[in-house]
């Protein structure tokens, strides 16, 4: 277990690099393209440059996301549900999804700061990808606590997707990583005929 843990932390580390050595970067050499081509051809030089701008525009947001992601989050004044829902209502404004949130006998003080932590990290980055690959309309979220087990559950109502597609994915393993920091067990995808089912479960 302790190799898995170790294991866990280093591909996390990697997927931030791997997220700007490959995503972020290609973004880029896009725009430096355009704005290659802008200085040869006058004729279409206005609109190889918006779309340069454009693609700047992109990666300052992806950067931004991404640093937003890196910076230490403290938990202890406002709390996980707190915040959670503040993701929900920042999420609800700039994609007009409607959200709801459930906490069914979570208590603040029982999970560990590290946990709540990687809870906040795996709803962001869930979210983040289902809205993009989905494009949900409602979005549950729902966090129950029991005597020696809380589970995360993420509901949509956006395309159905193939389960066998979506546990490839990258976010899915990295989150399946982020579980196993805190011993989670294997995170279920589950689509629907009209949207999909995400959870994972930790001890306590």
């Amino acid at each position: 277990m302790a190799n898995e843990l170790v294991n866990a932390h280093e591909a996390e580390q990697a997927a931030m690099a791997n997220m700007l050595s490959e995503h972020i970067s290609q973004i880029l050499v896009a725009s430096r393209l355009y704005i290659e081509c802008a200085m040869t051809d006058e004729s279409q030089r206005q609109g190889l440059l918006e779309e340069s701008r454009n693609l700047v525009a992109t990666a300052l947001k992806e950067i931004n996301s991404l640093a937003k992601s890196l910076s230490p989050v403290s938990l202890k004044e406002t709390g996980l549900l707190e915040t959670i829902n503040e993701l929900a209502d920042d999420t609800s404004k700039t994609t007009g999804i409607n959200f709801k949130t459930c906490w069914d006998g979570f208590n603040e003080e029982l999970p560990h700061e590290k946990l709540k932590l990687t809870l906040l990290r795996i709803t962001q980055e869930y979210i983040k990808n289902i809205v993009s690959k989905s494009t949900p309309g409602n979005i549950e979220i729902h966090i129950t606590q029991r005597k020696s087990t809380l589970r995360l559950k993420i509901l949509d109502d956006g395309t159905s997707l193939r389960r066998s597609a979506i546990k490839k994915e990258y976010f899915f393993q990295h989150i399946h990583r982020r579980g196993l920091l805190h011993l989670a067990q294997t995170p279920v995808y589950i689509p629907a005929p009209h949207g999909n089912t995400f959870s994972i479960r930790f001890p306590l």
